[in-house]
């Protein structure tokens, strides 16, 4: 039976407290409680950190933006929460998009991303396990660092076709842990990984790539085959150096 957003908001504070946060919020949707999203900019305390109310108030909720506004570049975006690394196909019918136009601010933008990210499990998903697998090599460090859930960029080198991107998966699949992959040609661009915009429904849209979508849900991304990448993705240099991500 659908819960009523006061009684997802009894349900989180149980939980986790009145003080939560956004992975938090993922978890308790992930549980199969249904979508968060009405916890919005109002209840937003702290990066990434929400205290709730005691007592569900649908009038401190924005209004929604209208969805057949026209469309023009937006500003900036900085997301600020970088993670490790990781792996699964992107469904196309699932991307993350949203419409803005000139009186759409960089706050606004952030929020309706977080939003979409919340609700999406396309992108990433917790690999199958499979029993064929046997840990060799440097298993037991990446699966060490899944574990602890802490920013920590890996190089991982070695023969082709010997298992690399695989034991990535099977770590992230002991450890209950979303993962998402994506594979670099030499046709891959900024586009390709930080996002930008498309066209759908006869409207402009910005849709997310996998890299920010990574970083919202806080899950490790493999960067498959990255020897055969253009300068092009010196765009994730921030990234990998711990810093925020600027979508432009």
């Amino acid at each position: 039976m659908k819960r009523t957003k006061q009684e997802k908001l009894t349900a989180l504070i149980a939980t986790y407290g009145t003080v939560v946060t956004r992975a938090q919020l993922i978890e308790f949707e992930q549980a199969g409680h249904g979508s968060c999203q009405f916890v919005g900019d109002h209840y937003r305390t702290g990066r990434g950190q929400y205290t709730l109310p005691a007592v569900y108030d649908a009038s401190v909720e924005p209004n929604k933006p209208s969805p057949r506004a026209k469309t023009v570049a937006s500003p900036a975006i900085t997301l600020d929460a970088p993670t490790a690394s990781a792996n699964t196909v992107v469904d196309e019918d699932a991307s993350l998009s949203f419409a803005v136009d000139k009186s759409t601010s960089a706050e606004d933008i952030l929020t309706r991303i977080e939003d979409l990210v919340s609700q999406s499990s396309a992108l990433a998903q917790v690999p199958e396990r499979n029993s064929a697998f046997v840990p060799f090599g440097e298993f037991s460090i990446i699966r060490k660092i899944i574990k602890s859930k802490q920013f920590h960029p890996v190089f991982i080198t070695g023969l082709s076709g010997n298992g690399k991107t695989f034991q990535v998966e099977q770590a992230c699949a002991l450890e209950k842990v979303e993962h998402i992959r994506i594979n670099i040609t030499l046709e891959t661009d900024e586009d390709d990984l930080i996002g930008g915009f498309r066209l759908k429904n006869g409207e402009t849209v910005f849709e997310l790539g996998p890299i920010p979508v990574a970083m919202l849900r806080g899950c490790p991304i493999t960067i498959d085959e990255i020897d055969l990448a253009s300068p092009k993705v010196m765009c994730l240099q921030p990234v990998l150096e711990g810093r925020a991500l600027t979508i432009k």
